[in-house]
């Protein structure tokens, strides 16, 4: 069985922390054993981080996805 909820976390970047919200789906492998994925997006500026105006990073968006697979085991 899945579950899927929102997850927010405090995440720091540098010396800038802030607050992100995760969508996150959790399934049950086991009963020993929980795996998830958490997706979300946040923007470079959020945490104080420009883009070089340079032409080897023309193409670097403002916009940054994030992706966290995860394992979880009965101990």
């Amino acid at each position: 069985a899945s579950l899927s909820s929102k997850t927010t976390v405090n995440s720091k970047i540098g010396e800038v922390v802030q607050p992100v919200t995760f969508d996150t789906t959790v399934t049950a492998k086991s009963d020993a054993e929980l795996t998830g994925l958490a997706k979300t997006t946040v923007t470079r500026s959020a945490f104080g981080l420009t883009i070089p105006k340079v032409p080897s990073v023309a193409d670097v968006t403002e916009e940054v996805a994030l992706e966290l697979e995860f394992v979880a085991t009965k101990q």
